[in-house]
């Protein structure tokens, strides 16, 4: 029984670090696409985010 308690503290540990690293990927990739929108070229069509 400890085992499966351990088991599942564990799992929730590594859910809780995945969703903070995705947050902090998406905030990344939401700045570099705020950073490459200047970059663009007058009238060059733009492409659809990701």
């Amino acid at each position: 029984m400890w085992i499966e308690t351990e088991e599942r503290r564990i799992e929730r540990e590594i859910l809780r670090d995945l969703h903070v690293e995705l947050g902090e990927l998406r905030a990344e990739i939401a700045a570099l696409r705020t950073a490459m929108r200047p970059a663009a070229a007058p009238g060059q069509s733009e492409r659809e985010p990701l």
